[in-house]
């Protein structure tokens, strides 16, 4: 290279293969393998199977990069791979798409029409290429085609996440290397496979440092996001309940005793919404992502669908309590306002409790149902003992024989204590009352079952849905 060039002579000869080329000798040749990790290729296809597009943005050359692609299973081996590169002439240089096992040629217009026919091909651009694209605003077109992104800076790294972000899509990298961290830090998700310097940068460090762990990180994402929706339709529903119980007891002038409270916004809402949290991943990713929006039809289908039920039952109860012979409606009038207290001392107040503390109950449990995110609900261990004691505890106020503790939770199946009803609660409405409970809990289940997490969601889903974003895989 003579001495005298300038920085732009360097430069243009150095982007020039073929004089680089010219008039050399060869000495000898030097062979690098950079071979794939024992779980690459599974861990692609999982993400695949997941609904994931995969895809790869590397400073190796084009052809490493095509190679790779297809013995990680990234691209299939059936599929052509048009590669677009910057070719100079004695011109100019222009963007050139060559099939990289025929050596045909295509232009820009025909390797769009390719992709827009769904042709089973797979686009790679080197980063020269990639930036040509970006510049003549051609790259918006094309980018969810492309599948590798070969001879990238660290800086072309950024901007090819950038404008995958920029889609719609939530972008996620991961990479190993200090010009992979640029890319890291600016993604959704970053997923560091080494403890250098990327691990500073990156939100994620794989242990394993192989893509295994995005897997894993997908797996924990689509889990968290179904049971934060979980935790979320739980408060929500409960506060339902809460008001709906709240109008009942301003209609017929009565309150719950203190220790019903207690046990209702105490141990039921704290209680719940933690072992709710509790839920596990499952083991593979399918093919659907949990919903994202708070105002979804999944997510208002489950909880306007489960208060219905709620309230038609609340009401049967209801209803059943005032037609009983022996029931005599509470009146407030010969109570005391300084001692509010004695508004819990009826058959009312206890049929409320009886509905709405099952009602919670159920809603906790339904709502931490594994589906296609969460492993079944009999994983989780905690909520099971959890919902043992309570139900066990529910279970006894209704059915149980009077004792202390039934007196302390006010239940009018006793006379025993000053204030209650002279005429207890006879067991035999107390097991009809409890078959409508049964019957509103098994409903509820039923509902989340099979219609907002099973077969009646996935034929709607099926019919009505189409992807924001459709893109290759």
């Amino acid at each position: 290279m003579p001495s005298d060039w300038t920085h732009d002579q360097v430069v243009e000869f150095a982007d020039n293969r073929e004089a680089v080329d010219e008039n050399l000798s060869l000495l000898g040749l030097i062979l690098f393998r950079n071979e794939l990790k024992d779980d690459t290729a599974d861990a692609i296809a999982k993400l695949k199977a997941g609904d994931i597009r995969t895809v790869m943005i590397t400073g190796d050359n084009a052809m490493c990069g095509c190679y790779i692609a297809r013995q990680s299973g990234m691209v299939s081996s059936s599929s052509r791979v048009i590669l677009g590169e910057m070719v100079s002439t004695t011109e100019v240089k222009k963007l050139v798409w060559r099939d990289v096992d025929s050596e045909e040629e295509y232009d820009l217009p025909a390797v769009k029409n390719l992709v827009e026919r769904g042709e089973d091909v797979e686009l790679a651009v080197t980063g020269v290429a990639f930036d040509y694209l970006v510049s003549m605003g051609e790259i918006k077109g094309l980018l969810l085609h492309i599948r590798i992104y070969s001879r990238m800076t660290p800086d072309g790294k950024v901007e090819c996440v950038k404008l995958h972000m920029e889609t719609g899509a939530v972008t996620g990298m991961c990479g190993d290397g200090g010009n992979d961290c640029g890319a890291l830090r600016f993604a959704h998700c970053g997923v560091a496979l080494s403890d250098a310097e990327a691990s500073v940068v990156s939100p994620f460090t794989s242990k394993s440092k192989t893509i295994q762990s995005v897997v894993d990180l997908c797996r924990e994402g689509r889990c968290s996001l179904a049971t934060s929706f979980s935790s979320v339709k739980f408060l929500i529903v409960y506060g339902l309940i809460e008001s709906v119980l709240r109008l009942f007891q301003y209609y017929h002038a009565v309150i719950m005793s203190q220790w019903c409270w207690i046990l209702a916004d105490g141990f039921t809402l704290v209680g719940c919404s933690y072992v709710i949290t509790l839920s596990k991943p499952l083991k593979e990713l399918k093919d659907t992502r949990p919903t994202s929006s708070l105002i979804g039809p999944t997510t208002l289908l489950s909880i306007f669908g489960q208060e219905a039920i709620n309230v038609i039952y609340l009401c049967c109860g209801v209803h059943m309590l005032m037609s009983e012979v022996w029931y005599c409606p509470f009146s407030p009038d010969d109570v005391d306002v300084a001692k509010w207290w004695l508004l819990s001392d009826n058959h009312m107040a206890t049929v409320l409790f009886f509905s709405i503390i099952f009602q919670q109950h159920t809603a906790a449990w339904t709502f931490s149902f594994g589906s296609i995110y969460r492993q079944s609900i009999w994983c989780n261990y905690l909520l099971l003992v959890f919902f043992a004691a309570v139900g066990a505890l529910d279970l006894y106020l209704v059915l149980g024989e009077p004792s202390s503790l039934t007196d302390q939770f006010r239940i009018s199946s006793s006379t025993n204590v000053v204030g209650l009803p002279d005429v207890a609660m006879p067991m035999s409405f107390r097991l009809k009352y409890f078959g409508i409970i049964m019957g509103n809990l098994f409903t509820c289940i039923l509902f989340e079952y099979f219609v907002v997490l099973g077969p009646v969601r996935t034929y709607f889903r099926n019919k009505y849905h189409t992807d924001v974003l459709p893109m290759r895989k």
